[in-house]
C-alpha cells in the first residue's frame, strides 16, 4: 500500500477473482452534513458512493440522481459529477474509488473473459441497493482500520476492499460467474484438500503418476502440474517424494523395520532412490535420522 498525502490518501492493489484492481482511499472516505456537497469534477477511475444516512442528490453528466439511504451510486471514469447542495445536512456517505487493470495480450482466456464480464457489470451499474447491509458493514470496518492503524491493518484493508467489491459484483443480476469462476474456490480450499488426500492415500503405490491425480481432481495433467507449483512450489514427483519421506520418518521413529523395508512400504522404487530423496530433504540419511531420534529418547 502506498501513502500519497495528508491527512490520509492510500492506494493499494486488490485481487478480485482473475482480475487486478487498484483501490483508492482518502480523507473523503466518510463525509457528513455540510462536508457532503462538492464542486463538479471527474476521475480517471470508478467512484463508488454509498448513502449511509439521509437522501443524497448527485448530478452526473447533467442529470440529477437521488441516492436513497442504503444505496450505492457508481460513476464511471471521465463522468463529471457533484453532490448537490440540496443534499440534507444530516446526511452521511462513504466514497471509495477503484481502477480496473486491463489484461495484456498474453493474459489467459479466463482472465480476458473475467475482464469483459467485469466491464459489462460496471457499464450496467448505476444505482444499486445494499440489500443485506454487508457493504455498509465493510465500509465501516475500513474506516475503523484506518483510524486505529493497528498491526496488520494494511493487509486488513486489502481483504476488506476485496470483500466490498465482491459483494458489489454479487448484487448485479449476471456476470459474477465469469469474474469469480468456480476454480478459484477449488484452488483456495477444496482442491488443496483433494491434493492432500491423494498424496496421503496413494503415495505408497510405486507406479502412481500425475495422470492419476489429474483424473482425481478433474483437470488436465498440465493444469494439475501448474496447480502443484502454485500450491507447494514443487513438481508432482517432488511432492510425492516429500510425502513418502515424511511417512518414512514415522516408520523410522516408531518401528524396528529396516530402511530397505520402509523404503518399500512408503512407495519408493528402490532403496537407493529412497536414500537420495531422504538426504536431499532432511540433510541426513535414514539411518542417521533413526540414530538421532533414539539419542533424543535416551537422553530425555
Amino acid at each position: 500500500m502506498q501513502k500519497t498525502n495528508e491527512p490520509f490518501s492510500f492506494y493499494f492493489p486488490v485481487a478480485l477473482g482473475h482480475l487486478g484492481l487498484t483501490v483508492y482511499l482518502d480523507e473523503n472516505l466518510h463525509a457528513t452534513g455540510e462536508h457532503t456537497p462538492s464542486g463538479p469534477h471527474s476521475h480517471h477511475i470508478f467512484e463508488l458512493r454509498y448513502a449511509e444516512r439521509g437522501e443524497i442528490f448527485v448530478t452526473v453528466e447533467g442529470d440529477e440522481l437521488s441516492l436513497p439511504e442504503g444505496h450505492l451510486l457508481l460513476t464511471h471514469p471521465g463522468e463529471y459529477h457533484y453532490v448537490s447542495p440540496r443534499t440534507a445536512r444530516d446526511s452521511a456517505q462513504y466514497t471509495l474509488r477503484f481502477g480496473l487493470e486491463e489484461p495484456g495480450e498474453s493474459a489467459s482466456a479466463q482472465k480476458k473473459r473475467a475482464y469483459g464480464a467485469m466491464r459489462d457489470i460496471l457499464a450496467a451499474a448505476r444505482l444499486t441497493r445494499d440489500g443485506d447491509g454487508i457493504i455498509l458493514d465493510t465500509l465501516r470496518a475500513i474506516d475503523r482500520e484506518i483510524a486505529k492503524k493497528r498491526s496488520g491493518y494494511v493487509g486488513a484493508l486489502q481483504h476488506l476492499a476485496a470483500l466490498l467489491l465482491t459483494e458489489f459484483v454479487r448484487l448485479r443480476p449476471s456476470g459474477a460467474e465469469a469474474v469469480f469462476p468456480p476454480d478459484d474456490l477449488k484452488y483456495q480450499g477444496l482442491l488443496l484438500t483433494r491434493l492432500e488426500q491423494f498424496f496421503s492415500w496413494r503415495h505408497s503405490e510405486r507406479d502412481v503418476k500425475i495422470d492419476a491425480l489429474a483424473r482425481d481432481v478433474g483437470l488436465s495433467a498440465r493444469h494439475t502440474a501448474r496447480i502443484l507449483r502454485e500450491a507447494y512450489g514443487l513438481s508432482f514427483s517432488e511432492k510425492l517424494a516429500e510425502v513418502r519421506v515424511q511417512r518414512a520418518k514415522y516408520q523410522l521413529e516408531s518401528t524396528e523395520l529396516s530402511c530397505e523395508k520402509i523404503s518399500e512400504l512408503v512407495g519408493f522404487a528402490n532403496s537407493s532412490y529412497f536414500y537420495m530423496c531422504f538426504k536431499k530433504i532432511e540433510g541426513i540419511t535414514p539411518s542417521q535420522y533413526r540414530e538421532k531420534i533414539r539419542g533424543r529418547v535416551k537422553n530425555a
